[in-house]
């Protein structure tokens, strides 16, 4: 008896079901039926179901998501970043949910997806933001990124996939047939900065997987720090897009300075607080406003100490995270 093909035509035909617990070796499924569960039950008993495990996942992978499924003609992008975009507010992650919600504005079917064995859906700071988002441990919660996000994307047969970082290109590991759709490599910041620490092995590993790829660099001059591997003839440079309220200041009664940005140590803030230090000097009445979201309690403590030592404490606040 064809097992994988039976139980799949006993799926088919159930009106209402939901595939639960699902396991290489022990595969649990309700369904509102009492006939087909007790058939699904015999089933979770064969000793050796790793096909019928399969078989069900990818069944599932064409039914679970069916509320996002369009019939339409309209060209599916999947948008791929790291775990952070659950959690983090601002820079890559803003520019990764404005991306996704712009796209969807222009009439692309998009999905915004990431990897996260955190218990969370979605970013809260980004609630209000109609775009279709999945945390992919959630869908496959026994496969790591690699097998999931090259499960996802042959189920799914998108027509352009972004990847937000070279090493979720990396990570992604992607298969020779998923290595055939389009795909664009995004640089948030200095490109050699990316890989001053990859090994060779990694270097080796990102050269073959480079194909049918375009690069996205923020400025022209840092199409020359990219690796020599990538085409510079797929590169292109585009700013990252802000929005800003242009309006004439009377600098005599705005004396105030907003920095935005992720803290960590790439984003330099040393090299912000020395160089307001000069301005502070002649100019002791202005402020200067610190926003974003410290990764490193470790680097929180360095600049409060830098702060501190070169006296900025009257002119220099960190505000922490902001929606506004």
């Amino acid at each position: 008896m064809d097992y994988t093909k039976s139980l799949l035509h006993c799926l088919k035909l159930a009106v209402k079901f939901e595939l639960h617990n699902l396991q290489d070796t022990i595969i649990n499924v309700r369904i509102d039926n009492q006939f087909y569960t007790n058939l699904c039950t015999q089933f979770s008993n064969i000793p050796d179901c790793k096909e019928l495990s399969d078989a069900l996942i990818e069944f599932r992978d064409n039914i679970r998501d069916s509320q996002n499924i369009s019939t339409s003609n309209k060209k599916k992008i999947f948008l791929i970043s790291h775990p952070g975009v659950l959690t983090s507010v601002g820079g890559a992650t803003k520019i990764f949910f404005d991306m996704g919600k712009t796209l969807t504005e222009a009439d692309y079917e998009v999905t915004l997806l990431c990897w996260s064995d955190l218990d969370k859906k979605a970013n809260e700071f980004y609630a209000d933001y109609n775009v279709h988002f999945l945390n992919l441990h959630r869908f496959y919660h026994n496969l790591n990124f690699e097998q999931a996000i090259n499960r996802y994307i042959k189920s799914k047969k998108p027509d352009l996939m972004i990847f937000f970082f070279p090493d979720v290109f990396l990570k992604a590991s992607l298969s020779e047939e998923n290595n055939n759709i389009s795909k664009i490599l995004m640089f948030h910041s200095r490109p050699d900065w990316y890989f001053h620490n990859w090994t060779n092995t990694q270097i080796e590993q990102i050269i073959s997987l480079y194909k049918n790829t375009y690069t996205q660099v923020l400025l022209p001059s840092y199409v020359n720090l990219l690796p020599d591997f990538i085409d510079k003839s797929t590169v292109r440079a585009i700013a990252n897009p802000v929005q800003q309220d242009i309006r004439r200041n009377n600098y005599d009664e705005h004396k105030k300075i907003i920095f935005l940005t992720r803290h960590d140590q790439c984003k330099g803030l040393e090299f912000l607080l020395m160089s307001y230090k000069i301005i502070a000097n002649k100019h002791p009445s202005w402020k200067l406003d610190i926003y974003g979201q410290f990764f490193s309690p470790e680097y929180e403590k360095t600049i409060r100490d830098m702060i501190s030592d070169l006296k900025l404490t009257k002119n220099v606040f960190l505000k922490g995270v902001t929606k506004d």
